[in-house]
Parts: C-alpha cells; sequence; structure tokens
C-alpha cells in the first residue's frame, strides 16, 4: 500500500497492488462502550462523517496543472484494503507487516507531513480457512469517535485505541466471543457508532 498526499486536491490517493475481495458478513454484535457526539468534519468513518460519501470542503482547484497537482509527500506501508480516516489533521488505517505471520498494524500519521505519530502492533495470524488469493487484509477502516480510535482485524480482533497514543483502552475477539463463522476471506466489515454504542458485524 502506497500515500500519496496532494496539494491541489487535499486528497489521499490509495494504490493497491490487488483486487479488493468482496465478503458475505452475517449476524451483528453490539459492544457497548462509551462514545461520544460524532465530530461535524473530517472523515471519520467508512463512507464519512455522516456515512453518506459526503462531507463539506473549500474549492477544488479548477484547472489541473499539466504534470498533475503538488505532491507532498508519500510512503509506502504494509499489504492490506483498510482505508483511511482524518480528524483535526490526522491520518487513520491499517496495513499488514511483511511475512507469513506478520503482524497487523493500526496506524496515525501526521497528514501534512506523513509522519508516524503513533504505531499498534498485534498478532493477526490468519486462519487456515482463510482464502489468501487477494491478500491477508487487513481489510476494516478505522472509526474515530471522540478521543478513541476503533479498529478490527482480518482474524476479528476488535480493538479500542486511545486517539493520542495509540494505547489500547479495551479489545475482543469477535469470532471467539460471538461465536461467528470464520469466512474465506476474513474479517472485512467496519465499526459503526450509534448513540453510545459501536455495533460490529460478526461472521453468523
Amino acid at each position: 500500500m502506497a500515500f500519496a498526499y496532494y496539494d491541489a486536491l487535499r486528497s489521499i490517493s490509495i494504490l493497491r497492488a490487488s483486487r479488493a475481495a468482496v465478503c458475505c458478513l452475517t449476524a451483528a454484535a453490539a459492544l457497548c462502550c462509551t462514545v461520544h457526539a460524532r465530530a461535524e468534519s473530517g472523515w471519520t468513518r467508512w463512507g464519512g462523517p455522516n456515512q453518506d460519501w459526503k462531507i463539506k470542503c473549500g474549492k477544488l482547484a479548477g484547472e489541473w496543472p499539466e504534470s498533475g497537482p503538488k505532491k507532498i509527500w508519500t510512503r509506502e506501508l504494509g499489504e492490506g484494503y483498510s482505508s483511511i480516516s482524518e480528524e483535526d489533521g490526522k491520518l487513520y488505517t491499517m496495513y499488514r507487516e511483511e511475512g507469513e505471520d506478520g503482524k497487523e498494524v493500526a496506524i496515525c500519521l501526521d497528514a501534512g507531513t506523513g509522519r508516524t505519530i503513533w504505531e499498534y502492533k498485534y498478532k493477526a495470524k490468519p486462519s487456515d480457512e482463510h482464502v489468501m488469493e487477494f491478500g491477508a487484509g487487513p481489510r476494516a477502516t478505522p472509526l474515530i469517535c471522540d478521543d478513541r480510535v476503533y479498529t478490527i482485524g482480518v482474524s476479528g480482533i476488535m480493538h479500542c485505541l486511545n486517539k493520542a497514543d495509540g494505547k489500547v483502552v479495551w479489545k475482543h475477539d469477535l469470532w471467539k466471543e460471538f461465536k461467528g463463522t470464520v469466512l474465506n476471506h476474513g474479517y472485512s466489515s467496519s465499526a459503526l457508532d450509534y448513540g453510545d454504542t459501536v455495533i460490529a458485524m460478526v461472521g453468523g
């Protein structure tokens, strides 16, 4: 996965080497936790702040330079399909380190420079039942709620992290605790918030 940050459109482009896998997930587990009112700005979840793929922003460039918009920074991360959440000039995403038993990584980056603010790594070996044709993930997008970041890895490990430093507040194993079925391409759905509840899909 590579990040490229462009000035003219103030946007992030994610370049991937493989196609995205589509996973069918059934059943749902609602995990109650303290979640405050969602932010009115930023791209804080899958689908944007209101889950309609829209966001208020300033004017975009009226014309493209012949050479394209100015690239501010670019950097390589590991494998994965996790898209990017953004709030207050910080970017949040997930990727997998190289290696057969590679760890999943939740990372926070400075949007202006690409500098790593924090990383949280944990073991997440894909199940023997996972189909690896499209890679080992992760696939879900981080959810930002107030001072917390919620992530879910391909093996169904859900973390609540402190937004400031990436330290673990709590975690759940969605498949083991809620007896879900391990699906071919692993866990792909992103967490959503509703009121004071975080909702996560579990393989049925």
